[in-house]
C-alpha cells in the first residue's frame, strides 16, 4: 500500500500506523501474551511490556511519573 502512495503522503501514514500499533499493543495485549513473547524473544523486550507484566504480578510500582519503576517483590 505504501508503495502506491506519493512520497509526500507516505510519511504521515507510516507514523499513524506505528502509533496505532503501539497503542493497540499497550492496551490490548494481555500480560500472559506479553510474557510468552518475552520468553520467545528475551533480547527484544519493550519497557512498557516489562512494566505491564510486573504490574500484573507485583501490583503498582512505588513511584510513578519518572523513568524508573520500583516494584516490591
Amino acid at each position: 500500500m505504501l508503495q502506491t502512495l506519493p512520497r509526500s503522503t507516505a510519511q504521515p501514514v507510516v507514523a499513524i500506523e506505528k502509533w496505532c500499533r503501539y497503542w493497540y499493543h499497550w492496551l490490548m495485549a494481555s500480560s500472559t501474551k506479553v510474557l510468552d513473547q518475552m520468553r520467545r524473544e528475551p533480547g527484544n523486550v519493550r519497557f512498557a511490556d516489562l512494566k505491564k507484566v510486573c504490574e500484573a504480578y507485583f501490583g503498582k510500582p512505588r513511584q510513578t511519573g519518572t523513568s524508573h519503576a520500583i516494584f516490591k517483590t
